[in-house]
């Protein structure tokens, strides 16, 4: 069984002398702290880069959701823009007179 005083005298015996083990003592604690602060800052930084993220992401989900809705409103727009364009003009080709039809040009007299 051995006294704390003389742990704790052999310790700073160790170290070079009592304001040797305070000096340690004061880094182990820095240190100590250090290492704490950095999980909690760690923690706290996950739960905030979780929320950042879900922002960015609903963000950046409305834009890709967006530009599909519009890339589908322009394409039928276009679709329908065309069927027209096409129905218009077989409606005007059946107008038209067929080459048998088509008035002939007037012979030219000829000269003598």
């Amino acid at each position: 069984m051995t006294w704390d005083y003389a742990d704790l005298s052999e310790e700073a015996q160790k170290l070079g002398g009592p304001a040797a083990l305070r000096a340690a003592y004061r880094l182990k604690g820095i240190a100590q702290g250090v290492a704490r602060g950095r999980l909690e800052g760690l923690a706290e930084g996950l739960a905030r880069g979780r929320w950042l993220g879900r922002g960015e992401g609903v963000i950046i989900g409305a834009a890709v959701t967006g530009a599909a809705l519009a890339g589908t409103h322009l394409y039928d727009k276009r679709r329908a823009r065309r069927a027209a364009a096409a129905e218009a003009a077989q409606e005007s080709a059946a107008g038209t007179l067929a080459p048998a039809d088509a008035p002939q040009k007037r012979p030219t007299p000829a000269t003598p």
